[in-house]
């Protein structure tokens, strides 16, 4: 059986209403935190946040050159990891899956290597399922990083492993359909 010290209990996922109350959207960092307070609102605040920035991800494929893409990113994952620690340090742990900054995070990493908006679809599948398997090593994250560094690069590694498969579906699957015999 392995620690887990810093990830709770199934328990404690419900939302706390107490903390939540702390958040104040005119706060720039809780405005970004909640997505523009998305995921206060909804049952399922990680799915409704990257269906939102299916918009924002075909704009970053389409129109991004790559060095722009990861400038981006490279600014954008700091960034996350200063937010997603600030939000937890203000509503805690059993309200983390109200911050959803690093859900868009993990999107926009997905889309970095696509070469067509269309497959901005394939990727929010692709990123949704492997971010609720949490396969290695994202499932030992929280056993041995900061929480509020857990809770941001989960989500870019997420994003690695989703960019990953759908450049393999891109290859194996897509481009022999495009090549005429």
């Amino acid at each position: 059986m392995t620690d887990r010290s810093n990830q709770p209990s199934d328990k404690e996922y419900r939302s706390d209403p107490e903390k939540l109350s702390y958040i104040n959207l005119s706060n720039p960092i809780h405005l970004l935190g909640t997505a523009f307070g998305i995921s206060l609102k909804t049952l399922r605040p990680g799915t409704f946040t990257c269906l939102a920035s299916i918009p924002l991800c075909i704009v970053f494929v389409s129109f991004c050159p790559w060095y722009l893409k990861l400038a981006l990113l490279m600014l954008l994952i700091p960034a996350s990891v200063y937010i997603c620690t600030s939000m937890l340090n203000l509503i805690g742990m059993s309200n983390k899956h109200r911050i959803v900054f690093d859900d868009i995070v993990g999107m926009l990493v997905t889309c970095f290597c696509l070469t067509q908006w269309y497959y901005v679809i394939i990727a929010f599948f692709t990123f949704r399922f492997i971010d609720m398997l949490k396969p290695w090593p994202i499932s030992l994250m929280f056993k041995y990083l900061p929480a509020g560094v857990c809770v941001a690069l989960d989500d870019v590694v997420t994003g690695i492993y989703s960019m990953l498969v759908i450049m393999a579906l891109q290859y194996v699957v897509f481009m022999p359909m495009m090549i005429t015999p």
